[in-house]
């Protein structure tokens, strides 16, 4: 994941799709939660972006996302979507 989300940030977005097909739902939903949450960690008072960062429906796409993403990583230990990425 680390490799995609580099070749994402640089702009290599076949090569980001390549390495991990997940990227493009995870990097993105990541960087709203932990920005999310640094926000309200910094402003002490009740606001949109807290209630929206706490919500269930943000925690319950991080869990599937994670599911999802774990079952990726389980095809391809058997060998579905290109088998392992070398390294």
């Amino acid at each position: 994941m680390s490799r995609a989300s580099r070749a994402l940030l640089a702009g290599h977005w076949g090569e980001a799709f390549h390495l991990h097909p997940l990227v493009y739902l995870i990097l993105p939903t990541l960087g709203v939660y932990v920005a999310g949450q640094a926000f309200s960690y910094v402003v002490s008072r009740q606001t949109w972006v807290h209630r929206a960062v706490n919500s269930q429906w943000l925690e319950r796409a991080m869990i599937v996302l994670m599911a999802l993403a774990l079952a990726l990583w389980i095809s391809r230990f058997f060998g579905a979507f290109g088998g392992p990425v070398p390294v």
